[in-house]
């Protein structure tokens, strides 16, 4: 990857940091802030967007929403995107012309940049120097990747953003019905093979994994 690349990245992740610690933190206690919406496609790469929530509003009530992002309270993209917009405007502009693999590793650069973030900001999120300093956060805060977008690996970007501890404690994403009914289906799979190893009829063992791993009742 180009030398200006890795730059501009580490000139985003200072930006942030900078730009977390203007914004006016309501007086309600935040439980969490989210980095989410990542967007590239060969040709541009985009800022994500920032939005965090607070335990007092509704959607942090809803198991639907709690770990929603895109249905949370407060929407920061007017300010701390605009603050690195700049930055990804000239990140796209190095990237010009240059191919797919490329750009494929620089979608898994900035993954990890912005994992990589969001767990040194959960780690320090109570020392004096952290951008957090003023804002009113609940004993468990977490900022992290949580972004529904993703896919296949939208658990790993949460694991890897809040810590795995953090993410089965707080149960992100795993009260959300889709999330049950996906994880149900991959679960359910998953031992159905086991079983046909192990010389159980396929129809034997389609009946145990989905007795073993139910559908969410919600469905």
């Amino acid at each position: 990857m180009k030398h200006e690349v890795v730059e501009i990245f580490h000139a985003i992740e200072r930006e942030i940091l900078d730009s977390l610690a203007r914004i006016s933190a309501p007086d309600e206690p935040v439980y969490a802030c989210s980095f989410f919406n990542f967007y590239w496609d060969c040709q541009e790469i985009h800022e994500p967007y920032f939005t965090y929530n607070i335990e007092s509003s509704e959607s942090s009530r809803d198991p639907r929403l709690r770990w929603h992002p895109g249905d949370w309270m407060y929407d920061e993209h007017d300010t701390l995107g605009q603050s690195i917009r700049p930055l990804y405007l000239s990140l796209s502009q190095a990237l010009k012309q240059e191919p797919k693999d490329v750009w494929e590793k620089v979608g898994e650069y900035q993954d990890a940049l912005y994992c990589n973030a969001c767990m040194k900001l959960n780690n320090t999120v109570t020392e004096h120097n952290s951008p957090f300093v003023g804002w009113n956060l609940t004993d468990d805060f977490v900022i992290g990747v949580l972004d529904w977008g993703r896919g296949d690996i939208m658990d790993e970007l949460a694991k890897k953003s809040v810590g795995e501890d953090r993410f089965d404690n707080l149960r992100i994403f795993k009260d959300h019905p889709s999330w049950q009914l996906e994880n149900a289906h991959k679960n359910s799979f998953s031992y159905r093979e086991e079983l046909v190893d192990k010389g159980i009829p396929n129809e034997t063992a389609w009946d145990l994994a989905v007795e073993k791993y139910p559908l969410p009742k919600s469905t």
